[in-house]
């Protein structure tokens, strides 16, 4: 499940990752453009990639065994806490995101999820209380893992390169690989972006 943290805080929990896990992502990334025909430095569309590994993308409204007055919580401001979930088992994975999302923060917590699945993550277990709460256990370093593998999927740094020797505009470049301006300045800021062009 995709955590709702602020990028910046990420950036004080990267020690998390083992040698070389960051290139590993940039390589993932160039494999997969690679597998579906498109260029290192093109948009991948998480949808593109959710068919490539044989994952399912729900919506919410879909869901038929979950109540109406379920799918409206999950989907109001009340409901705000969840980005996606992946559900899975022996023969299926789905991915199910919060429609109330723009489609910049779908497209980052769908390929969150998609992370997971690329990097063999364990799934996470929800447990009912005696109170009817729901709570879930996670994996810290996996979540970390996925958030940056998934950075990397969006906006690998050739791509953040190209971007940048184009001069191409933050609404454009936001536009065209369909992120967040958070995401966006976290990538520049962590692949040295920023001082590689710092003054062109």
């Amino acid at each position: 499940m995709a955590i709702d943290t602020e990028l910046n805080t990420k950036d004080k929990r990267i020690n998390l990752f083992e040698r070389g896990f960051k290139s590993r992502c940039e390589n993932l990334s160039a494999m997969v453009r690679s597998k579906l025909g498109l260029k290192q430095d093109d948009p991948l569309p998480y949808k593109q990639l959710a068919g490539y590994l044989s994952v399912d993308i729900i919506e919410l409204a879909n869901l038929q065994h979950l109540g109406n007055d379920s799918k409206t919580y999950l989907a109001s401001d009340e409901g705000n806490e969840w980005s996606a979930v992946t559900v899975a088992s022996p023969k299926r994975v789905i991915v199910v995101a919060n429609p109330s999302h723009s489609e910049a923060r779908r497209s980052n917590s769908i390929m969150h999820e998609l992370a997971h699945v690329i990097l063999e993550h364990a799934a996470g277990r929800v447990y009912l209380t005696g109170d009817g709460f729901a709570l879930r256990d996670y994996d810290d370093k996996q979540e970390v893992e996925a958030d940056w593998l998934a950075g990397s999927l969006l906006l690998p740094r050739v791509a953040l390169e190209k971007l940048a020797r184009l001069h191409t505009p933050k609404t454009a470049a936001l536009s065209e690989y369909s992120v967040s301006s958070d995401l966006y300045d976290f990538r520049r800021r962590m692949t040295a972006i920023n001082r590689q062009f710092k003054g062109r």
